[in-house]
C-alpha cells in the first residue's frame, strides 16, 4: 500500500515538472499593452516577446477592431480609431514551435477640437522699409472633430500697415491644417527691431461648441545702426569683442575701465542717422550704471566710436556679485524718424586675491581742532574681499607730517565679512597749526604689503595771541596859559572857549568863575564901608 502511494506521488511530481518545462518553453509576450486611444488620432503599441530557443518571431492579430494592423516582423501595432468605444484586441507571437498570446482592451475617447497656431511673424532682420512683405500662416485643428465656420478678426492693427489675412477655407478637418496668406506694408518710418502690431482672433465651431484662439501679429524690420565691435581696456590692457559675451581678462578692485563701442550706419541708401547715444545699465556695478556718450550725426557706410570710463571702486562694489553684467545700449534716429540701434550684454569678472582687506569708508571727527584741542576719533569700515578668513588683519594710522604712527593689530574678519573699527588719536603737543593728512593703510596679514589706502585731512587752528592793554593817555595840566595872538576856532560843537577842549576848557571855565566871585566879594566890601 505504501509503495503504491509513493509511486503515485512520484508520478504526479514528474507530471508537474513536465508541464512546467512545457510552459517554460513557450513564447512569452513581455510588453505592457497601450489601453487608451483618442478618436481620429494615431494609436501605436510596440509588442515585444521572447522565444525560449532564441528563434525569430512572427506577430499577428488574432482579434482586432477595424483598421488596426501589426507588423509581422516588427510587432508594431498601428491604428487610427474612427469611433468612440471599447475594443478587444488579442495579439500572438510565434517562433514556429510555440505561440504566446496577449489579450487586452482599448478604450477610445474623443478629444475636443482646438485651433492651434503660432504667433504670426512678418518681416525679418533684413526687412527693408517702404516695401510689402508676405507670409504663409499655418492654422491646425488638434482635436477629433472638424472645425467649421472658421473666421478671423484683426484687432488693434493700424491702417498704415494695410494688413490683410486670407483664409483658404472655413473648415479645418480633424487633425488637419490650412495655410492662410498674410500681406503687410512696411512704413518708411518704422522703427528697427521686432514689435507687436496687434492681435488676430480666430473663431470656429467643433462638435457643436465654439472654439477660439488669439495670436499676436509681429513685425521685424531691418536695423541700420549696429555695434561693430567693443574694445574693453582693463588696467591698461585692451581686449576686442566682436559679439556680446564675457570679457576674457579679469579686472581687479580699483582698476580703471574704458569701454569703446564702435557703431556703424549700414544704410545702403544715402540716409544719415542722427542723435546717436550710448547708455550703460548695470544692477551690481553702480559706477558703470547710467553712463553715456553722444554723436550728433553718422553718415551711411560710416562708423564712429562712443567711449565710457569708470572705476571698480571697492567702496561701491560687492566683489561677491561678480561677474558684473553691463548692458551697452545704442540708439539713434534716421532722416525718416525711424529709430535704430541694438544692445550688447558684456560681463566683467573679478580676479580676487587669496588675502585682500579693503577700506570701504573712513571718517574723522572733528576735522577742525580748536586751540589746545588734540583728540581725533576715526571710524573705519573694512571688508575682507579675499578668498580666505583673516585672523591677523591690521590697520596702520600715519599722520604724514607729524610724529604719529599707530597700529590696530590682530583683526579677525571672515571671508566676505564687514567690520567697523574705531581709533582714538591724540596729537603731540608740538603739532603745528595748519592742514594735516592722516593715511590709513589696510594689511590683510601681520606682515606684507598694504592692499588698500585711505587719506583723510584735518586742520589744527592757530591759537590767538593776547594783545597788551593800551597805556592810559596823559592828563593835561590844569593851569592853561593863553598865548596872545593864537587864533581861536569858533566852530560850534568842534572846539570850546578860546579853542580849548576837554579838561583844559573845564579848568579855564572854573578859573573865570572863581575870579568873578572874588570881584563880587570885593564890591560888596567896598559898598559896605560906604
Amino acid at each position: 500500500m505504501k509503495s503504491k502511494t509513493i509511486l503515485a506521488i512520484i508520478t504526479i511530481a514528474m507530471l508537474l515538472i513536465t508541464v512546467q518545462q512545457a510552459l517554460a518553453e513557450n513564447v512569452t509576450i513581455t510588453s505592457q499593452p497601450v489601453t487608451s486611444a483618442t478618436l481620429n488620432q494615431p494609436y501605436e503599441y510596440q509588442v515585444t516577446a521572447t522565444s525560449p530557443h532564441g528563434d525569430p518571431l512572427t506577430y499577428a492579430l488574432v482579434q482586432n477592431p477595424s483598421g488596426m494592423s501589426i507588423g509581422s516582423d516588427t510587432g508594431m501595432i498601428t491604428w487610427t480609431p474612427g469611433q468612440v468605444g471599447t475594443f478587444p484586441v488579442n495579439v500572438s507571437a510565434t517562433d514556429g514551435n510555440t505561440t504566446g498570446y496577449q489579450a487586452y482592451e482599448v478604450t477610445v475617447t474623443s478629444e475636443p477640437s482646438q485651433i492651434s497656431a503660432d504667433h504670426l511673424e512678418m518681416g525679418g532682420s533684413n526687412q527693408k522699409r517702404d516695401e510689402t512683405t508676405t507670409r504663409e500662416w499655418t492654422i491646425t485643428n488638434t482635436g477629433s472633430f472638424d472645425i467649421t465656420n472658421l473666421e478671423r478678426e484683426i484687432i488693434g492693427v493700424h491702417d498704415r500697415y494695410e494688413f490683410t489675412l486670407d483664409l483658404p477655407s472655413t473648415t479645418i478637418p480633424a487633425g488637419g491644417s490650412i495655410n492662410a496668406f498674410a500681406t503687410l506694408n512696411v512704413p518708411i518710418s518704422e522703427d528697427a527691431g521686432s514689435r507687436n502690431l496687434g492681435t488676430i482672433r480666430l473663431t470656429g465651431t467643433a462638435g457643436g461648441e465654439q472654439r477660439s484662439l488669439e495670436r499676436n501679429l509681429r513685425l521685424e524690420v531691418e536695423n541700420n545702426l549696429v555695434i561693430d565691435q567693443v574694445e574693453v581696456r582693463i588696467g591698461g590692457r585692451r581686449e576686442r569683442m566682436t559679439s556680446p559675451g564675457i570679457v576674457d581678462r579679469r579686472a581687479e578692485l580699483g582698476d580703471e575701465i574704458e569701454i569703446r563701442v564702435r557703431v556703424e550706419n549700414t544704410f545702403e541708401e544715402n540716409i544719415d542717422i542722427e542723435d546717436i547715444e550710448l547708455e550703460t545699465f548695470s544692477d551690481d556695478l553702480w559706477d558703470a550704471d547710467g553712463l553715456d556718450d553722444f554723436i550728433s550725426r553718422l553718415r551711411s557706410g560710416r562708423s564712429a566710436e562712443l567711449v565710457i570710463n569708470f572705476a571698480i571702486d571697492p567702496r561701491d562694489v560687492d566683489p561677491f556679485d561678480a561677474p558684473f553684467l553691463i548692458d551697452l545700449d545704442v540708439r539713434g534716429i534716421d532722416e525718416n524718424n525711424a529709430w535704430h540701434g541694438e544692445t550688447w550684454d558684456i560681463e566683467i569678472d573679478l580676479d580676487t586675491a587669496t588675502r585682500d582687506l579693503r577700506i570701504l569708508d573712513a571718517r574723522m571727527s572733528p576735522t577742525l581742532l580748536r586751540c589746545e584741542e588734540r583728540t581725533l576719533n576715526v571710524d573705519v569700515e573694512i571688508r575682507n574681499v579675499g578668498r580666505r578668513d583673516l585672523e591677523r588683519g591690521m590697520l596702520r594710522y600715519d599722520i604724514l607730517d607729524v610724529d604719529y604712527l599707530e597700529w590696530q593689530r590682530d583683526i579677525e574678519i571672515f571671508e566676505g565679512e564687514t567690520r567697523n573699527m574705531n581709533q582714538r588719536i591724540v596729537l603731540p603737543e608740538n603739532t603745528e597749526p595748519g592742514t594735516h593728512y592722516l593715511q590709513i593703510d589696510a594689511y590683510p596679514m601681520g606682515t606684507g604689503s598694504s592692499t588698500d589706502t585711505e587719506l583723510l585731512t584735518f586742520t589744527v587752528e592757530e591759537c590767538p595771541v593776547e594783545e597788551p592793554e593800551p597805556e592810559p593817555e596823559p592828563t593835561p595840566p590844569r593851569n592853561v596859559t593863553v598865548i596872545p595872538g593864537t587864533p581861536v576856532d569858533r566852530t560850534v560843537g568842534e572846539r570850546g572857549f578860546l579853542g580849548l577842549q576837554g579838561d583844559a576848557y573845564i579848568v579855564l571855565l572854573g578859573g573865570l568863575v572863581l575870579i568873578l566871585l572874588i570881584v563880587v566879594v570885593i564890591l560888596m566890601v567896598v559898598m559896605a564901608r560906604k
